[in-house]
Formats: C-alpha cells, structure tokens, sequence
C-alpha cells in the first residue's frame, strides 16, 4: 500500500514541480499606466491615473498609445484595461504591431461582451503573433465628456497555462526525432517544453516516489528493505524503455514504407540523398572498375552534402578539402571534383586545376552538373 501511495504521490509532486518551474519561468502580468500611456490621437492631458481626453481629433477618433518593450505574444493572451466615461455609442478597438511588420498596424473591433467585461481573449486571433512591439486602445466616436484611459493590462490565462503544461508534457514524450546515431537516452539542451527530456522526467518521478515511500517508512521506525526503491527506479527503466520501443516500432514501420521492397538505388532515391544522388550515379558512369584515386574540393567540406558523397564513392579513395594540399599532385589515372560553390567563376576554376597539375598533364572534363559541380579526369597531354 505505502509502495502505491508513493508512486502516485510522485507523480502529484511531479506535477507540482513543473508547475513551479512554469510559473518561474513565466512573464510577469504586464501593467501599463500613468505614464506609459500616451495620447497620440485627440486633445487632452496626463494625469495622475493616465491619459484625460477632452476632444477628439478631426476624424472623431482618439488612439491611446502604451510605451511597451517588445515582448513575445506568446507570452501573454489576456488584455484588460479601465476607462472611464467610455460612452455607448463609442466603438472600442485594439490597435498593436509586430516587429515583422512595424508600419502595419493590426485592428480589432472589441465585441459589446468584451467591452461589458473590460477583457479580451487573445488566444484564438490569428494576428496575435510574433513580437509585438506597440500596442493601444482607439475609441471611435464624438466624445460628449470627458475620457480617461487609466490603463492596460496584460496577462496570461492561468487555465491554459495548465493545458499548455500538459500538451507540451504529451508532445515531449511522445516527439520522436527518427533515426540518428546518438543513444536512446540522449537529453538535448535544446528540447522545447521546460527544459526536461524523458529521462529527466522519469528520474524525478522515481526520485519522489523513493522520498515520499521512504517518509511513509522511515529508518528509524523499522527496518526497511531496499527492495521497494529498487522497484520503484526498476519502473522507471521500464517505462523508458516501453517508450523506446515504441519509437523502435514506429521507426520500423516507416522505414518499411519507404525502403521495403525496393532496390539499393531506389532506397537511396527515397533517403536524403534523394537530391544529389543522380550526380552520384553520373559520376559512377565516368568512373573505372577498379577503385580509384579522387581530389574532392568543396567550400563546405564538413556539410552533410559532401561528406555523403564521398561515403557514396566508396570504394575510390576519395581524399576532401576545402583546399588541396599545397604539396599534392595529381598523377595520370587521378580525377579531381569540384563541387559548388568551391570556385566562383570558370577563372578561378581553371586556376585551381592548374596549380594542380604538372606540365605534361591535361584535365578533361568527363562529368557536370550545374548544381552540384564537374568532375574531370587527369590524363597526358597528347
């Protein structure tokens, strides 16, 4: 009983903890007022409170600015404000911009509902996006009093912050990133959600399920077995590894679809090769049984491209570069690849192949592509 107690009260601690790390992590309620309200549109005065209006500009409109940082929309989706004397008749609307588009000023008409409440829901506008970096209040309308915007405020739904907590807890779990070379239990600093992998999640949990058992059945009142705690870290394992072995089965099964059935080309045509991979065959075609000796020359020689193209080429002894040896020297039965951008014009590329080879030597051009490069083979000048 005291091992169930345990486990379920770690996952409530859990819960508890991300909690907390959610809140710590989140944007303080945004306060605008006194004077971070400005009048841009209409006659009036600051005030104690904000911003006091008199009179409406020539086109029955006053906009009421707020000095604001830029800050993610993300980080807020409530926005509430006090205005006195606001009158009936009086259209209400938010104005704000995006650093995206600074000089694009994005417009909403406040709902009869809204304006009751004195509260907008942000969440559902799809303009809501990206940094914002300005952001106020219109009224619209001949002003028979006096206006006073006292302030705006802005803040975020603690309701969805729950929701958000448990839709990014999902989404972590169950984020597979396919097939790479690193271990199971990889924990990558650049993880969304709340900076904490599986791993560290399952280690919590077993880690509060130990402390809460063990307060449950301390030391020093009888002696406990450490059987239970290594249950409970047993669990954890388990539940790891039934994660991984569900990516295992879903990898599987994706791979099936891609390659099953299919030749070695055609698998290749179907990989991230995809896109280079006719090159590769073209330079298979110009190239001799026996394997062979191959100056690969790229600007980009530790990028992906061109490190797969060599694996590609194998069995030819592909040697690659940025730039070639200053003592290298190609030999009859050689072949050089250039591949682009490593030049930037047919100047420079047969400057490179000339400081290459000796005199009696000739590079003759046996393969190109207009998008990936041109391989030439070296023989004897005639």
């Amino acid at each position: 009983m005291s091992l169930l107690v345990a486990v379920l009260g770690a996952g409530l601690c859990l819960l508890a903890f991300l909690w907390l790390v959610q809140l710590s992590t989140a944007a303080p309620v945004l306060v605008l007022a006194g004077g971070d309200l400005q009048l841009v549109a209409g006659k009036g005065r600051d005030s104690a409170n904000g911003v006091t209006v008199f009179a409406a500009s020539p086109n029955r409109i006053v906009t009421v600015q707020a000095a604001v940082r830029p800050f993610s929309a993300d980080q807020y989706d409530q926005l509430s404000w006090k205005i006195q004397g606001l009158q009936h008749g009086q259209e209400l609307r938010l104005i704000w911009s995006t650093a995206a588009s600074p000089k694009q000023v994005q417009d909403r008409l406040l709902a009869a509902e809204e304006r009751s409440s004195s509260q907008i829901d942000l969440k559902a506008d799809p303009d809501w996006c990206g940094k914002i970096v300005a952001i106020g209040l219109v009224i619209v309308g001949e002003l028979k009093g006096p206006l006073e915007v006292e302030r705006l405020e802005l803040s975020r739904d603690s309701a969805q912050d729950v929701r958000d907590l448990f839709k990014r807890i999902e989404n972590d779990w169950s984020r597979d990133p396919g097939w790479t070379s690193r271990s199971i239990n990889f924990a990558s600093t650049g993880t969304p959600f709340t900076g904490f992998s599986p791993v560290v999640l399952v280690a919590l949990w077993s880690g509060f399920a130990s402390l809460v058992f063990f307060g449950l059945n301390p030391s020093w009142r009888r002696r406990t077995s450490l059987a239970p705690y290594l249950m409970i870290w047993l669990a954890g394992w388990a539940l790891l590894d039934l994660r991984w072995q569900g990516m295992l089965w879903d990898r599987l099964a994706h791979a099936q679809t891609l390659y099953a059935d299919k030749t070695q080309p055609e698998r290749w045509m179907s990989s991230r090769d995809r896109a280079f991979y006719p090159f590769v065959e073209s330079i298979r075609g110009c190239l001799p049984d026996d394997p062979a000796r191959i100056l690969m020359l790229s600007s980009e020689a530790d990028a992906y491209g061109p490190s797969r193209l060599k694996y590609h080429l194998l069995p030819h002894n592909v040697w690659l570069g940025e730039t070639p040896d200053p003592s290298a020297r190609l030999a009859e039965g050689d072949y050089l690849l250039i591949l682009r951008p490593a030049v930037s014009s047919q100047k420079d590329l047969r400057g490179a192949i000339s400081r290459l080879l000796s005199g009696q030597l000739n590079a003759r051009r046996v393969c190109a592509d207009p998008r990936f490069g041109d391989l030439f083979a070296i023989e004897r000048r005639s």
